[in-house]
Protein backbone atom coordinates (compact mmCIF):
# COMPACT_ATOMS: atom_id res chain seq x y z
CA UNK A 1 0.00 0.00 0.00
CA UNK A 2 1.92 3.63 -1.15
CA UNK A 3 1.76 5.84 1.37
CA UNK A 4 0.96 9.63 -0.87
CA UNK A 5 2.41 12.96 0.71
CA UNK A 6 0.27 15.14 -2.00
CA UNK A 7 -1.64 17.14 0.99
CA UNK A 8 1.17 17.84 3.48
CA UNK A 9 -0.04 14.58 5.57
CA UNK A 10 1.29 11.10 4.64
CA UNK A 11 -1.49 8.84 4.17
CA UNK A 12 -2.19 5.52 2.84
CA UNK A 13 -5.35 5.39 1.21
CA UNK A 14 -8.13 6.13 4.13
CA UNK A 15 -5.33 6.89 7.43
CA UNK A 16 -3.61 9.77 8.29
CA UNK A 17 -0.10 9.22 9.46
CA UNK A 18 -0.20 10.14 13.09
CA UNK A 19 3.61 9.82 14.62
CA UNK A 20 6.53 9.84 12.47
CA UNK A 21 9.77 7.81 12.70
CA UNK A 22 11.56 8.78 15.42
CA UNK A 23 7.91 9.37 17.11
CA UNK A 24 7.18 5.98 17.21
CA UNK A 25 10.94 4.90 17.77
CA UNK A 26 10.45 7.48 21.34
CA UNK A 27 7.39 5.51 22.08
CA UNK A 28 8.34 2.00 22.07
CA UNK A 29 11.53 2.46 23.77
CA UNK A 30 9.87 4.29 26.18
CA UNK A 31 6.96 1.51 26.43
CA UNK A 32 10.20 -1.55 26.56
CA UNK A 33 11.99 0.01 29.11
CA UNK A 34 9.28 1.00 31.20
CA UNK A 35 7.86 -2.40 30.92
CA UNK A 36 11.18 -3.54 32.05
CA UNK A 37 11.99 -1.03 34.70
CA UNK A 38 8.35 -2.37 36.21
CA UNK A 39 9.35 -5.90 35.79
CA UNK A 40 12.62 -6.17 37.62
CA UNK A 41 11.69 -3.35 40.23
CA UNK A 42 9.23 -5.81 41.25
CA UNK A 43 12.00 -9.00 41.22
CA UNK A 44 13.72 -6.39 43.57
CA UNK A 45 11.41 -6.67 46.06
CA UNK A 46 11.60 -9.70 45.86
CA UNK A 47 8.79 -11.81 44.46
CA UNK A 48 10.67 -14.03 41.33
CA UNK A 49 10.67 -17.28 43.94
CA UNK A 50 7.71 -16.12 46.29
CA UNK A 51 5.43 -16.43 43.59
CA UNK A 52 7.22 -19.33 41.74
CA UNK A 53 8.18 -16.75 38.74
CA UNK A 54 11.68 -18.78 39.38
CA UNK A 55 10.17 -21.70 38.01
CA UNK A 56 9.26 -20.58 34.99
CA UNK A 57 11.70 -22.12 32.16
CA UNK A 58 14.18 -19.07 31.64
CA UNK A 59 13.59 -16.90 34.55
CA UNK A 60 15.88 -18.47 36.92
CA UNK A 61 17.61 -15.54 36.59
CA UNK A 62 14.45 -13.73 38.90
CA UNK A 63 15.70 -14.46 41.98
CA UNK A 64 19.14 -12.95 41.17
CA UNK A 65 19.45 -9.57 42.65
CA UNK A 66 22.43 -9.00 40.78
CA UNK A 67 21.10 -9.56 37.39
CA UNK A 68 17.79 -8.44 38.13
CA UNK A 69 19.57 -5.03 39.45
CA UNK A 70 21.86 -4.44 36.23
CA UNK A 71 18.62 -5.31 33.99
CA UNK A 72 16.76 -2.45 36.27
CA UNK A 73 19.66 0.27 35.70
CA UNK A 74 19.88 -0.93 31.94
CA UNK A 75 16.80 0.00 31.34
CA UNK A 76 16.65 3.12 33.37
CA UNK A 77 19.59 4.39 31.16
CA UNK A 78 17.32 3.77 27.78
CA UNK A 79 14.19 5.43 29.58
CA UNK A 80 16.24 8.33 30.93
CA UNK A 81 18.12 8.62 27.80
CA UNK A 82 14.84 8.87 25.39
CA UNK A 83 12.98 10.64 27.60
CA UNK A 84 15.87 13.65 27.50
CA UNK A 85 15.84 13.11 23.64
CA UNK A 86 12.27 13.77 23.73
CA UNK A 87 12.62 17.36 25.60
CA UNK A 88 15.60 18.47 23.71
CA UNK A 89 13.85 17.50 20.04
CA UNK A 90 10.39 18.47 20.50
CA UNK A 91 11.62 21.48 22.46
CA UNK A 92 13.43 22.53 19.60
CA UNK A 93 10.88 21.48 17.16
CA UNK A 94 8.67 23.50 19.07
CA UNK A 95 5.71 21.50 19.82
CA UNK A 96 3.93 21.92 22.69
CA UNK A 97 0.92 19.95 21.39
CA UNK A 98 1.32 17.65 25.18
CA UNK A 99 1.43 20.76 27.13
CA UNK A 100 -1.39 21.16 29.58
CA UNK A 101 -3.79 24.11 29.06
CA UNK A 102 -6.08 25.90 30.37
CA UNK A 103 -9.45 23.27 30.92
CA UNK A 104 -8.19 20.21 30.15
CA UNK A 105 -9.47 18.93 33.05
CA UNK A 106 -12.87 20.42 32.55
CA UNK A 107 -12.48 19.08 29.01
CA UNK A 108 -11.11 15.20 30.60
CA UNK A 109 -14.35 15.17 32.25
CA UNK A 110 -16.94 15.79 29.44
CA UNK A 111 -15.37 13.56 27.38
CA UNK A 112 -15.72 10.99 30.42
CA UNK A 113 -19.43 12.07 30.66
CA UNK A 114 -19.77 11.27 26.95
CA UNK A 115 -18.71 7.79 27.14
CA UNK A 116 -21.90 7.44 29.26
CA UNK A 117 -24.11 9.41 27.10
CA UNK A 118 -24.04 12.54 29.10
CA UNK A 119 -23.74 15.20 26.67
CA UNK A 120 -21.19 15.65 23.50
CA UNK A 121 -17.72 15.25 23.20
CA UNK A 122 -15.81 18.89 22.03
CA UNK A 123 -13.67 18.79 19.04
CA UNK A 124 -9.90 18.33 19.41
CA UNK A 125 -6.90 18.84 18.12
CA UNK A 126 -4.09 16.02 17.54
CA UNK A 127 -4.16 15.22 21.43
CA UNK A 128 -7.00 15.07 24.14
CA UNK A 129 -6.90 16.89 27.19
CA UNK A 130 -6.39 13.91 29.24
CA UNK A 131 -3.53 12.98 27.22
CA UNK A 132 -2.19 15.96 28.24
CA UNK A 133 -3.01 15.73 31.64
CA UNK A 134 -1.47 12.52 31.52
CA UNK A 135 1.45 13.94 30.17
CA UNK A 136 2.15 16.20 32.74
CA UNK A 137 1.54 13.25 35.94
CA UNK A 138 3.75 10.79 33.88
CA UNK A 139 6.56 13.58 33.89
CA UNK A 140 5.99 14.09 37.54
CA UNK A 141 6.87 10.93 38.46
CA UNK A 142 9.28 10.11 35.78
CA UNK A 143 11.05 13.35 37.92
CA UNK A 144 11.01 11.91 41.22
CA UNK A 145 12.13 8.32 40.06
CA UNK A 146 15.19 9.82 38.53
CA UNK A 147 15.73 11.47 41.43
CA UNK A 148 15.48 9.15 43.87
CA UNK A 149 16.75 6.80 41.98
CA UNK A 150 20.28 8.64 41.23
CA UNK A 151 20.21 8.45 45.11
CA UNK A 152 19.62 4.78 45.39
CA UNK A 153 22.61 4.21 43.09
CA UNK A 154 25.02 6.36 44.50
CA UNK A 155 24.05 4.72 47.98
CA UNK A 156 24.38 0.92 46.45
CA UNK A 157 27.51 1.93 43.85
CA UNK A 158 29.56 4.37 45.67
CA UNK A 159 28.59 5.45 49.03
CA UNK A 160 26.65 2.51 51.34
CA UNK A 161 27.07 4.37 54.31
CA UNK A 162 25.22 7.55 53.14
CA UNK A 163 22.96 8.99 55.85
CA UNK A 164 19.99 6.67 56.52
CA UNK A 165 17.29 9.61 56.62
CA UNK A 166 18.48 10.53 53.22
CA UNK A 167 18.11 6.38 52.07
CA UNK A 168 15.07 5.69 53.58
CA UNK A 169 13.65 8.97 52.21
CA UNK A 170 14.90 8.50 48.55
CA UNK A 171 13.84 4.67 48.70
CA UNK A 172 10.42 6.07 50.32
CA UNK A 173 10.34 8.38 47.27
CA UNK A 174 11.18 5.95 44.76
CA UNK A 175 8.44 3.51 45.77
CA UNK A 176 5.76 5.35 45.61
CA UNK A 177 6.68 6.86 42.77
CA UNK A 178 7.06 3.43 41.36
CA UNK A 179 3.89 2.29 42.59
CA UNK A 180 2.04 5.08 40.80
CA UNK A 181 3.92 4.89 37.94
CA UNK A 182 2.77 0.74 37.63
CA UNK A 183 -0.77 2.64 37.94
CA UNK A 184 -0.51 5.27 35.42
CA UNK A 185 1.20 2.39 32.91
CA UNK A 186 -2.03 0.14 33.65
CA UNK A 187 -4.64 3.06 32.86
CA UNK A 188 -2.61 3.98 29.93
CA UNK A 189 -3.64 0.44 28.34
CA UNK A 190 -7.19 0.41 29.63
CA UNK A 191 -7.97 3.92 28.54
CA UNK A 192 -6.31 2.60 25.08
CA UNK A 193 -9.04 -0.61 25.29
CA UNK A 194 -12.25 2.09 25.50
CA UNK A 195 -14.55 2.20 22.18
CA UNK A 196 -13.94 5.97 21.53
CA UNK A 197 -10.20 5.23 21.86
CA UNK A 198 -9.47 1.97 20.33
CA UNK A 199 -8.17 3.57 16.82
CA UNK A 200 -5.24 4.86 18.47
CA UNK A 201 -4.21 1.08 19.01
CA UNK A 202 -3.46 1.31 14.96
CA UNK A 203 -1.10 4.62 15.53
CA UNK A 204 0.93 2.93 18.27
CA UNK A 205 2.03 0.26 15.84
CA UNK A 206 2.14 1.88 12.77
CA UNK A 207 2.14 5.56 12.89
CA UNK A 208 -1.15 5.81 11.23
CA UNK A 209 -4.71 6.25 12.45
CA UNK A 210 -8.48 6.11 10.47
CA UNK A 211 -8.62 9.05 8.02
CA UNK A 212 -12.59 9.05 9.13
CA UNK A 213 -11.40 8.88 12.94
CA UNK A 214 -9.15 11.55 12.24
CA UNK A 215 -11.77 13.73 10.60
CA UNK A 216 -14.87 12.70 13.55
CA UNK A 217 -12.33 12.62 16.77
CA UNK A 218 -9.56 15.39 15.86
CA UNK A 219 -11.11 18.03 13.62
CA UNK A 220 -9.07 20.72 14.46
CA UNK A 221 -6.09 18.71 14.07
CA UNK A 222 -7.11 18.06 10.53
CA UNK A 223 -8.08 21.64 9.70
CA UNK A 224 -4.61 22.75 11.37
CA UNK A 225 -3.07 20.28 9.33
CA UNK A 226 -4.67 21.18 5.69
CA UNK A 227 -4.26 25.24 6.55
CA UNK A 228 -0.13 24.71 7.24
CA UNK A 229 -0.10 22.33 4.15
CA UNK A 230 -2.36 24.76 2.04
CA UNK A 231 -3.46 21.08 0.55
CA UNK A 232 -6.70 19.17 0.88
CA UNK A 233 -7.78 15.72 1.76
CA UNK A 234 -10.06 13.83 0.22
CA UNK A 235 -14.14 15.19 1.21
CA UNK A 236 -12.50 18.24 3.05
CA UNK A 237 -11.66 22.35 1.66
CA UNK A 238 -10.10 23.69 -1.17
CA UNK A 239 -6.67 25.24 -0.90
CA UNK A 240 -6.76 29.29 -0.68
CA UNK A 241 -8.86 29.51 2.36
CA UNK A 242 -7.90 31.94 5.15
CA UNK A 243 -4.20 31.53 6.83
CA UNK A 244 -3.54 34.71 8.56
CA UNK A 245 -5.58 37.57 9.90
CA UNK A 246 -4.83 38.91 6.51
CA UNK A 247 -6.32 38.66 3.77
CA UNK A 248 -7.35 35.13 2.27
CA UNK A 249 -6.54 34.19 -1.64
CA UNK A 250 -10.31 34.89 -2.08
CA UNK A 251 -9.90 38.25 -0.68
CA UNK A 252 -7.42 39.26 -2.56
CA UNK A 253 -9.15 39.02 -5.68
CA UNK A 254 -11.69 41.25 -4.39
CA UNK A 255 -14.89 39.04 -3.79
CA UNK A 256 -16.86 38.35 -0.95
CA UNK A 257 -16.06 34.42 0.25
CA UNK A 258 -17.72 32.44 -2.10
CA UNK A 259 -17.38 29.08 -0.88
CA UNK A 260 -16.91 27.79 -4.42
CA UNK A 261 -17.10 23.79 -5.23
CA UNK A 262 -13.83 21.79 -6.36
CA UNK A 263 -12.63 18.47 -7.06
CA UNK A 264 -12.83 15.86 -3.69
CA UNK A 265 -9.73 13.89 -5.33
CA UNK A 266 -6.77 15.35 -7.09
CA UNK A 267 -6.85 13.51 -10.09
CA UNK A 268 -10.73 14.41 -9.71
CA UNK A 269 -13.45 11.59 -9.29
CA UNK A 270 -16.48 14.09 -10.12
CA UNK A 271 -17.47 14.54 -6.76
CA UNK A 272 -17.97 18.21 -5.68
CA UNK A 273 -17.49 19.76 -2.35
CA UNK A 274 -18.61 23.50 -0.01
CA UNK A 275 -16.13 24.92 1.09
CA UNK A 276 -15.45 25.48 5.24
CA UNK A 277 -12.62 28.07 5.42
CA UNK A 278 -10.59 28.15 8.33
CA UNK A 279 -10.52 29.84 11.45
CA UNK A 280 -8.41 33.48 10.62
CA UNK A 281 -6.81 32.82 13.96
CA UNK A 282 -6.23 30.85 16.78
CA UNK A 283 -9.57 29.26 18.27
CA UNK A 284 -8.26 30.67 21.95
CA UNK A 285 -7.84 34.04 20.42
CA UNK A 286 -11.00 35.44 21.16
CA UNK A 287 -10.68 35.06 25.04
CA UNK A 288 -11.95 36.29 27.49
CA UNK A 289 -14.96 37.44 24.87
CA UNK A 290 -15.25 33.98 23.57
CA UNK A 291 -13.76 31.20 25.17
CA UNK A 292 -11.54 28.55 22.93
CA UNK A 293 -14.39 26.14 24.04
CA UNK A 294 -16.91 28.17 22.65
CA UNK A 295 -15.00 28.01 19.14
CA UNK A 296 -14.14 24.66 19.57
CA UNK A 297 -18.00 23.64 19.75
CA UNK A 298 -19.06 26.66 17.26
CA UNK A 299 -16.53 25.86 14.45
CA UNK A 300 -15.80 22.30 15.22
CA UNK A 301 -18.84 20.97 15.57
CA UNK A 302 -21.90 23.50 14.72
CA UNK A 303 -20.41 25.08 11.38
CA UNK A 304 -19.08 21.46 10.03
CA UNK A 305 -21.94 19.76 10.89
CA UNK A 306 -23.46 22.42 8.25
CA UNK A 307 -20.96 22.12 5.89
CA UNK A 308 -21.48 18.23 5.99
CA UNK A 309 -25.32 18.67 5.07
CA UNK A 310 -24.93 21.19 2.66
CA UNK A 311 -22.60 18.65 0.51
CA UNK A 312 -25.09 15.66 1.51
CA UNK A 313 -28.29 17.69 -0.01
CA UNK A 314 -26.28 19.13 -2.93
CA UNK A 315 -25.40 16.27 -4.58
CA UNK A 316 -28.13 16.14 -7.49
CA UNK A 317 -29.37 19.38 -7.50
CA UNK A 318 -27.53 20.51 -10.93
CA UNK A 319 -25.85 23.54 -8.74
CA UNK A 320 -22.84 21.26 -8.09
CA UNK A 321 -20.59 23.46 -10.08
CA UNK A 322 -22.03 27.21 -8.95
CA UNK A 323 -20.64 29.39 -5.89
CA UNK A 324 -22.26 29.85 -2.72
CA UNK A 325 -23.83 33.23 -3.36
CA UNK A 326 -25.67 32.11 -6.56
CA UNK A 327 -26.55 29.14 -5.22
CA UNK A 328 -28.27 30.74 -2.20
CA UNK A 329 -29.86 33.13 -4.23
CA UNK A 330 -31.36 30.53 -6.85
CA UNK A 331 -32.84 28.65 -3.85
CA UNK A 332 -34.24 30.97 -1.28
CA UNK A 333 -37.60 31.24 -2.53
CA UNK A 334 -37.63 27.44 -3.37
CA UNK A 335 -39.53 25.44 -0.61
CA UNK A 336 -38.11 21.81 -1.85
CA UNK A 337 -34.79 23.01 -1.65
CA UNK A 338 -35.28 24.35 2.08
CA UNK A 339 -32.65 22.22 4.14
CA UNK A 340 -30.04 22.67 0.91
CA UNK A 341 -30.94 26.73 1.45
CA UNK A 342 -30.74 26.39 5.28
CA UNK A 343 -27.77 24.53 5.63
CA UNK A 344 -25.65 26.39 2.33
CA UNK A 345 -26.79 29.80 4.50
CA UNK A 346 -25.77 28.75 8.07
CA UNK A 347 -21.95 27.36 6.10
CA UNK A 348 -22.00 31.12 4.28
CA UNK A 349 -22.83 33.01 7.60
CA UNK A 350 -20.83 31.46 9.67
CA UNK A 351 -17.65 31.84 7.09
CA UNK A 352 -18.95 35.41 7.55
CA UNK A 353 -19.34 35.63 10.93
CA UNK A 354 -15.73 34.40 11.74
CA UNK A 355 -14.29 37.21 9.63
CA UNK A 356 -16.06 40.06 11.58
CA UNK A 357 -14.34 39.03 14.72
CA UNK A 358 -10.57 39.93 15.32
CA UNK A 359 -8.68 39.54 18.53
CA UNK A 360 -7.94 43.23 19.93
CA UNK A 361 -11.10 44.82 17.70
CA UNK A 362 -14.20 46.32 18.84
CA UNK A 363 -15.05 50.00 19.83
CA UNK A 364 -15.16 52.94 17.63
CA UNK A 365 -14.36 52.20 14.16
CA UNK A 366 -11.94 55.45 12.27
CA UNK A 367 -12.07 57.44 9.17
CA UNK A 368 -14.72 56.58 6.06
CA UNK A 369 -16.20 53.57 8.16
CA UNK A 370 -16.69 56.21 11.04
CA UNK A 371 -18.15 58.83 8.78
CA UNK A 372 -20.41 56.50 7.00
CA UNK A 373 -21.96 55.66 10.66
CA UNK A 374 -21.88 59.07 11.80
CA UNK A 375 -24.07 59.86 8.68
CA UNK A 376 -26.25 56.78 8.59
CA UNK A 377 -27.88 57.14 12.28
CA UNK A 378 -26.53 60.14 13.52
CA UNK A 379 -23.26 58.98 15.82
CA UNK A 380 -21.79 55.86 16.72
CA UNK A 381 -23.51 55.94 20.04
CA UNK A 382 -26.62 55.43 18.25
CA UNK A 383 -25.46 53.03 15.43
CA UNK A 384 -25.00 50.76 18.32
CA UNK A 385 -27.42 51.51 20.54
CA UNK A 386 -29.62 50.52 17.49
CA UNK A 387 -27.64 47.60 16.84
CA UNK A 388 -27.56 46.06 20.34
CA UNK A 389 -31.63 46.25 20.07
CA UNK A 390 -31.94 44.89 17.30
CA UNK A 391 -29.90 42.02 18.18
CA UNK A 392 -31.44 41.90 21.48
CA UNK A 393 -34.64 42.13 19.81
CA UNK A 394 -34.69 39.01 17.66
CA UNK A 395 -36.49 36.17 19.12
CA UNK A 396 -35.51 32.98 19.05
CA UNK A 397 -31.94 32.33 16.72
CA UNK A 398 -30.66 34.34 14.13
CA UNK A 399 -28.46 36.95 13.06
CA UNK A 400 -27.89 40.80 13.33
CA UNK A 401 -26.31 42.77 10.54
CA UNK A 402 -25.14 45.91 9.62
CA UNK A 403 -25.13 46.25 5.88
CA UNK A 404 -25.39 48.66 2.50
CA UNK A 405 -28.86 49.31 1.71
CA UNK A 406 -29.87 52.01 -0.92
CA UNK A 407 -26.61 53.65 -0.70
CA UNK A 408 -26.72 54.10 2.79
CA UNK A 409 -25.46 51.71 6.04
CA UNK A 410 -28.72 49.90 7.97
CA UNK A 411 -29.12 47.32 10.28
CA UNK A 412 -31.33 44.21 9.97
CA UNK A 413 -31.60 40.94 11.59
CA UNK A 414 -32.49 37.71 9.95
CA UNK A 415 -34.12 34.85 11.67
CA UNK A 416 -32.60 31.40 11.63
CA UNK A 417 -30.38 30.66 8.91
CA UNK A 418 -31.70 33.29 6.33
CA UNK A 419 -29.20 35.90 4.71
CA UNK A 420 -29.09 39.00 2.94
CA UNK A 421 -26.54 37.98 0.82
CA UNK A 422 -29.73 35.45 -0.59
CA UNK A 423 -31.36 38.85 -1.08
CA UNK A 424 -28.55 40.51 -3.16
CA UNK A 425 -27.99 42.87 -0.04
CA UNK A 426 -24.05 43.42 0.81
CA UNK A 427 -23.34 42.29 4.42
CA UNK A 428 -20.62 44.14 6.20
CA UNK A 429 -20.71 42.76 9.55
CA UNK A 430 -22.75 40.27 11.64
CA UNK A 431 -23.62 38.78 14.99
CA UNK A 432 -24.37 35.20 15.74
CA UNK A 433 -27.64 35.30 17.92
CA UNK A 434 -27.95 31.35 18.36
CA UNK A 435 -27.57 30.52 21.42
CA UNK A 436 -24.53 27.82 20.36
CA UNK A 437 -22.79 31.08 19.43
CA UNK A 438 -22.43 31.97 23.55
CA UNK A 439 -24.49 29.70 25.86
CA UNK A 440 -21.23 28.27 26.76
CA UNK A 441 -19.78 31.36 28.04
CA UNK A 442 -22.99 33.46 28.47
CA UNK A 443 -25.61 31.19 29.27
CA UNK A 444 -29.05 33.39 28.81
CA UNK A 445 -26.87 36.52 28.93
CA UNK A 446 -26.98 37.10 24.82
CA UNK A 447 -26.85 40.84 26.25
CA UNK A 448 -23.16 40.31 27.97
CA UNK A 449 -22.46 38.73 24.79
CA UNK A 450 -23.15 41.17 21.87
CA UNK A 451 -21.68 44.20 24.50
CA UNK A 452 -18.27 41.80 24.77
CA UNK A 453 -18.06 41.20 20.91
CA UNK A 454 -18.76 45.23 20.03
CA UNK A 455 -16.26 46.15 22.49
CA UNK A 456 -13.48 43.85 22.18
CA UNK A 457 -13.61 41.89 18.77
CA UNK A 458 -15.42 43.47 16.02
CA UNK A 459 -13.54 43.72 12.22
CA UNK A 460 -14.34 47.04 11.77
CA UNK A 461 -11.03 46.75 9.01
CA UNK A 462 -13.05 43.80 7.41
CA UNK A 463 -16.50 46.02 7.15
CA UNK A 464 -14.68 48.39 5.05
CA UNK A 465 -13.18 45.63 3.05
CA UNK A 466 -16.47 44.49 1.94
CA UNK A 467 -18.20 48.36 1.61
CA UNK A 468 -15.20 49.07 -0.95
CA UNK A 469 -15.82 45.57 -2.90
Amino acid sequence: MAAAVTDGIPRKQDLVRRHGLIEMVEHWAVALSGIMLIVTGLLELPVGRRYYITEIPGFSWADDFFVTLSLHYAAAIVFVAVAFFHLFYHGLRGDGGLIPRRGDLKASIAVIKSFFGKGEEPPFGKYLPEQRLAYMGMAALIVLLVLSGLVKTYMNLLNPQLSRPIALTATWIHNGAFFLFVLAFVAHIAALLIKPNRPLLRGMFTGYVGLDYARKRHPLWMDERMKKDRKILPGDRIEGTIHSTGSSSVEKRGEQPTGRMTDQHEGGTGAMILEREYLPYASGALEPTISGRTVDFHYGKHHAQYEANANKLIAGSGLEEEPLEIILKTIVDDPSKRALFNNAAQLWNHTFYWKCLTPGGGGRPGGKMLELITASFGGFDRFREAFHAAAMGRFGSGWAWLVMLEGKLDIMTTADADTPVARGIKALLTVDVWEHAYYLDYQNRRADYLTGVMDNLVNWDFALEQLEK
